[in-house]
């Protein structure tokens, strides 16, 4: 059996400017690594200290969701993406910070939803984010090596389009 020990604790934000600066904090507040999906409005609070971290040696990647640019190298245009998911998610966007593998914050942004997000200390919601930012990348890289036609045939497949309609 494991030790005894506090599973982590969790908060709710309900303001665009909480999810901002718990988002900041959680950067500042990484020893190791950074994993973050940021979208387009975030970047100017968030990008200079994403590249900050990454020049103190922490591993930072970034999928970067608006046409919005960074320094270091680990960092993923999806602003295609990110394009297709506000059409499909009636304009909401989902937005990740993973510090350390144990410190996460999940927003949603909305253009017509209220802006939310979760906040928690608990390791257990870390590696299904990190998946999620990897996922996307993985996703993007992809389709960046078929040709538009062939993308186009994959998202009439049955299977596409029944996980399409899923998400939304």
């Amino acid at each position: 059996m494991p030790e005894n020990r506090e599973p982590g604790l969790v908060w709710s934000l309900h303001s665009r400017d909480a999810i901002v600066q718990k988002s900041i904090w959680l950067i500042n507040e990484a020893k190791h690594s950074v994993f973050a999906g940021v979208w387009d409005g975030k970047m100017d609070d968030l990008g200079p200290l994403l590249d900050k971290a990454a020049v103190l040696n922490l591993d930072v990647r970034v999928a970067i969701y608006s046409t919005s640019t960074l320094t270091h190298p680990h960092t993923y245009d999806m602003n295609e993406c990110g394009a297709s998911a506000r059409l499909r998610l009636s304009g909401r966007r989902v937005a990740v910070v993973v510090a350390d593998d144990d410190h996460t914050l999940v927003a949603s942004f909305g253009d017509r939803t209220p802006d939310e997000a979760v906040l928690t200390t608990n390791p257990v919601t870390s590696l299904p984010d990190v998946k999620y930012i990897k996922a996307d990348i993985s996703g993007r890289l992809m389709i960046n090596a078929i040709t538009p036609q062939a993308h186009q045939d994959l998202l009439k497949t049955q299977n596409m389009q029944d996980m399409l309609v899923h998400v939304e």
